[in-house]
């Protein structure tokens, strides 16, 4: 499921009216661009939830801090965006729940390193949490934009 968020947040904007012709094209093509890395990042968030339970701290730990970093980079070329009007808030959604799910991450990371089971649990439910906060910005956008 999250690599299907990350892909629809990543996914190609279009269309517009003539004054919104320039930010639509601007927005797509910086969209374009972080879609096959977004998509690699959630396909390997997803694959290291699933391989967690038969791995050791140490290597969650280190699986999550990378993956974490990889994301935190990707996120802050998808703020530095900027949407068109009709979909601000749409964006603003979907790039509010992507910080959490950053900060989510990186809590999974530290968990891991402290042998601390618990605050991995929490981290790993609020990961889920909030990506589907991220899926329903996400989904507006495609909506918006007609993207099937």
């Amino acid at each position: 499921m999250l690599a299907a968020v990350l892909c629809v947040l990543a996914a190609g904007c279009g269309g517009g009216s003539s004054t919104t012709t320039s930010t639509r094209s601007t927005f797509r093509a910086g969209y374009l661009k972080l879609r096959g890395p977004l998509n690699q990042t959630g396909t390997a968030i997803a694959a290291e939830i699933t391989a967690s339970p038969h791995q050791t701290d140490a290597q969650v730990a280190s699986a999550f801090a990378g993956l974490a970093g990889r994301f935190h980079r990707q996120l802050a070329t998808l703020e530095a965006l900027k949407p068109p009007p009709s979909l601000s808030s749409a964006f603003a959604a979907a790039t509010t729940g992507a910080t959490r799910m950053d900060a989510d991450l990186r809590a999974v990371s530290v968990a891991a390193t402290k042998h601390d089971a618990d605050a991995a649990r929490k981290a790993t439910a609020a990961l889920g949490r909030d990506l589907t906060a991220t899926g329903v910005g996400a989904a507006q956008i495609k909506r918006s934009l007609g993207i099937k």
